[in-house]
């Protein structure tokens, strides 16, 4: 078990049984939101001062490290703390979607360290497991959110190597996601602002891919979401 799990408590007299950090009221969920959203520890200490000595001798396992490189290692231990809560509370789904996030944002650290290879390699295999969970719980729209990160991370990987054909079906799969979020949603302004974006990207590459008239499609399709606004 890694150092995090044995850090990790279930009592039924402190938050109804939820799952704590050992010795505090401060509840695993949290953190690992926190975690998967990119906070380091150091910002996670200071929201929550009872965490000081548990993050405190990780904190000092390195010494003044880059700070991508540090991102790296606090979202692998992420990645290997969920997996262990899976474990532990096997019928949880949001544990599995935050071990996928947290996979999904390391991607987006390798390809900034300039590791696209091995960014491309991880978030590839991550999508089938990612595309089943979101098709077993339709309803739930973070879910969805998770998958289009790791679609637009392994576009960008995908680019960034050149491969325009891979990054336009990443794209447009993130694309059409976009879609569906957008309607109905309290949130819709900001995926609408996505999708834009979004469908220019594609264009874009498909006018590197020689692909003209989808490319004119995907544009005409922009201009027409941005003068329509956001869905009401």
């Amino acid at each position: 078990m890694s150092v995090w799990a044995e850090r990790i408590a279930s009592d039924p007299s402190i938050c109804h049984g939820k799952l704590c950090v050992r010795g505090t009221r401060v509840l695993v969920s949290v953190i690992l939101d926190n975690l998967a959203a990119g906070l380091l520890p150091q910002e996670i200490v200071a929201e929550y001062p009872p965490l000081v000595l548990e993050y405190m001798s990780l904190l000092q396992e390195r010494k003044k490290p880059a700070k991508l490189d540090a991102a790296k290692v606090f979202i692998e231990s992420a990645i290997a703390t969920f997996e262990e809560l899976e474990k532990l509370e096997a019928d949880e789904p949001r544990y599995q979607h935050l071990r996928f996030l947290s996979t999904a944002n390391r991607g987006l650290i390798l390809s900034k360290l300039g590791e696209d290879r091995e960014a491309i390699e991880s978030l590839t295999s991550l999508l089938p497991e990612y595309r089943a969970l979101v098709e077993r719980y339709s309803g739930v729209r973070e879910y969805r959110q998770g998958l289009v990160i790791a679609l637009l991370n392994l576009g960008e990987a995908f680019e960034s190597q050149k491969e325009h054909s891979e990054a336009a079906k990443a794209f447009d799969e993130a694309r059409l996601l976009l879609k569906r979020l957008r309607e109905k949603n309290s949130d819709a302004h900001n995926y609408h602002a996505k999708l834009i974006e979004v469908t220019r990207k594609v264009a874009a590459i498909q006018d590197k891919l020689g692909e003209r008239q989808q490319a004119i499609d995907l544009r005409n399709e922009a201009n027409r979401l941005q003068l329509e606004g956001p869905p009401k």
